[in-house]
């Protein structure tokens, strides 16, 4: 009898299965894959604010992505230039993070072509964009204005262009738009996270309720600031504590606010990025809202929460050491203040690490332009060290306390009577130094009574630019007993008496730096337009072929973000009748432009050809000026622009006009 054997297929069976299950495991792998790569995606790329010579990039996605920009010419064969210097801005109404880079330094009319390289992926959509070319002709700015919430990015289309626009803290806008056939997107919404700390729920500080009879922040107090020369000034720090931060003024900002400025100037820092910290990091010290704030953001290393003095120093001491970012995170593509920020917000460089560094310089810089009105300082934030900036002799440690309603609990003790000490050269520095001892007679071999006195025996006939009183001189430099003013060269090292003084219509007008505190705020459009009770209605700067900052009274209201107005620097006014303010300060009274810089419209001060020509047609018959092909002036008799043009043939055409008589001449540059 046969035997039948059933056959086992196991052993074929579980080939089959592992294999199936490798299968599935790799589909389901690359399928989390993808999905992360996806993830990284840009979203909703705009090419904004293009000029002949510039162009703004943004996009977006869902989670904060390490991301770099590359571009190049699109006919070119030269390889992709990688732009460095990338903002962040979380989009608190849609919960997506919006990106936004600068390219500087392009040509007319040319075509470009950009990608966006992502950890796993380049993104290449074939992403194309046009500079503007340089036209004939200039005209003045077709204002268009609105009103929207704060902080918001409003993309401005119409046919011809593209121009996206950040509301800061006004939320009312202007800009100069061609025609009414525009549309206007709301982007998305940025808001720094401390300055609305409560709206936001933001989880950096906690808040906690006033607990009165508290210590206040131990800051040195009754400091007399004889330097005024950096920013921001102490009215925009308490304007933006006070309007901005939760409703609470119980910041510090009045007794310590000559303390960060005082010792960031002593030893060599600009106080710029200490300031701007102070109030992101802790709203001024505001101790009477937040628990365990640390004043300048320093944590661990020993130095403990609320402690004003020690968190300041380790700040100058460490952070602000030109060395602290040496060789750090140095193959990113990263600028300098992004290295920084990377390293002080997060320690060690990753991707992640980046964007929060990214993230973390972009909200400093629109702080300070709240604070300011103006950019950000660039790396490394120095300035000359001044020890005489302040005068020290009378302060002593604050305790005052400032509850949320910002009354003062307890008082400053009475200050110490002044001691006399003696000053000597220090031979390594070659600077004066007072001594550990006090003396009641320095009479010592190389001991001098002042400081005054020890610095007259110091040979340096170096000549600088003196700010002592607020008066600025010409002095050797062992002699300024004030603030060295690095940023003003020696012809324009005076302050002066001058005037604004606007004809009725259009004027264009050179900016003084106004020394008075009593008309501090006219140092900004805003400001400027409040003081001549609205008679002034259009405040414009015009650089690289355009209008590209405008402030607009219409309505009874301020249009525009405000902006600082730069000394020596021409700008639009435009005003309803006839109106002038004078005052004391200082001008820069330019001598020489890099033509080779600039391309396209630029209004400039005559001053930068008065040396070589007197009138128009000269402009054209000198050499060193032949890049210029138009110029333009305003004709206030007839309301219009006359131009005086070298056409291709070397022709001079046009009216030769004077240009000794204005203060300001348009000059088309093609190189």
């Amino acid at each position: 009898m046969k035997m039948f054997i059933k056959k086992k297929h196991l052993p074929i069976a579980f080939p089959i299965a592992i294999m199936l299950a490798i299968g599935a495991i790799t589909i389901f792998v690359g399928n989390i894959r993808l999905s992360n790569t996806l993830k990284e995606r840009p979203t909703n790329i705009i090419v904004a604010n293009t000029s002949t010579t510039k162009t703004n990039i943004y996009w977006k996605n869902t989670e904060a992505t390490f991301s770099r920009l590359f571009y190049k010419k699109k006919e070119s064969s030269a390889p992709y230039i990688n732009v460095k210097g990338t903002s962040i801005y979380k989009d608190i109404k849609n919960n997506e993070y919006i990106y936004e880079v600068s390219i500087n330094n392009l040509e007319p009319e040319t075509e470009y072509t950009f990608y966006i390289q992502t950890p796993k992926k380049a993104w290449d959509d074939s992403s194309v964009f046009k500079t503007k070319k340089v036209t004939e002709t200039i005209s003045l700015p077709k204002t268009k204005n609105g009103t929207s919430e704060e902080g918001m990015f409003l993309l401005v289309q119409n046919p011809e262009e593209s121009i996206m626009l950040y509301t800061q803290q006004y939320g009312d806008w202007a800009l100069s738009l061609e025609g009414s056939d525009y549309t206007i997107t709301e982007y998305g919404q940025y808001i720094p996270s401390m300055i609305l700390t409560d709206r936001l729920k933001s989880s950096i500080l906690k808040l906690r309720s006033p607990v009165y009879a508290e210590s206040g922040a131990n800051c040195k107090t009754n400091i007399n600031r004889k330097d005024d020369q950096y920013d921001p000034k102490p009215a925009g720090v308490h304007d933006i504590l006070v309007r901005l931060i939760g409703g609470c003024k119980g910041h510090h900002a009045t007794e310590c606010y000559d303390d960060v400025y005082c010792q960031s100037v002593e030893k060599g820092v600009n106080p710029a990025l200490p300031i701007t910290l102070w109030v992101h990091e802790s709203a001024g010290s505001m101790y009477a809202k937040y628990g365990n704030v640390e004043d300048f953001g320093i944590h661990g290393g020993g130095v403990p929460a609320r402690d004003f003095t020690r968190q300041l120093e380790h700040l100058l001491d460490v952070q602000m050491d030109e060395g602290y970012i040496s060789g750090y995170c140095t193959d990113k593509g990263l600028t300098a203040e992004e290295r920084w920020a990377t390293k002080y917000a997060k320690g060690y460089c990753n991707d992640s690490n980046i964007v929060a560094g990214q993230q973390y310089i972009s909200e400093i810089r629109k702080y300070y332009s709240w604070l300011k009105g103006s950019s950000f300082p660039s790396w490394p934030w120095r300035v000359s060290p001044n020890s005489n900036a302040c005068d020290r002799s009378k302060e002593v440690t604050n305790q005052i306390y400032r509850d949320c309603e910002g009354n003062p609990i307890g008082t400053n003790p009475e200050p110490p009577k002044p001691e006399v000490y003696c000053w000597q050269i220090n031979p390594d520095t070659n600077t004066c130094e007072k001594t550990k001892k006090k003396y009641k007679d320095c009479t010592g071999e190389n001991l001098y009574i002042s400081e005054e006195k020890c610095k007259e025996k110091i040979i340096d006939t170096t000549e600088i630019c003196c700010l002592k009183d607020k008066q600025l001189s010409i002095v050797q430099s062992h002699s300024c007993t004030g603030s060295i003013m690095d940023d003003i060269p020696l012809d324009s090292c005076e302050i002066v008496p001058f005037e604004y003084h606007l004809t009725k219509g259009v004027n264009f007008v050179k900016a003084y730096e106004v020394f008075d505190n009593n008309l501090e705020g006219v140092n900004s459009a805003h400001g400027l337009i409040e003081y001549f009770q609205n008679k002034v209605i259009t405040i414009a700067s015009f650089n690289d072929g355009s209008w590209d900052q405008i402030v607009e009274y219409k309505d009874n209201k301020i249009y525009g973000t405000d902006f600082e107005l730069k000394a020596g620097e021409i700008y639009l006014m435009i005003s309803l009748e006839e109106a002038s303010l004078s005052s004391f300060g200082y001008t820069l009274n330019q001598k020489e432009i890099d033509l080779a810089k600039i391309v396209g419209w630029n209004l400039i001060p005559t001053s930068i050809l008065q040396a070589k020509a007197q009138k128009t047609h000269e402009i054209f018959e000198n050499s060193l000026l032949d890049s210029i092909k138009q110029v333009a002036i305003w004709n206030k008799s007839f309301g219009m622009f006359e131009y005086t043009v070298k056409d291709k043939d070397n022709n001079i055409l046009g009216k030769d006009m004077l240009i000794t008589e204005q203060d300001s001449i348009f000059i088309n540059v093609i190189n």
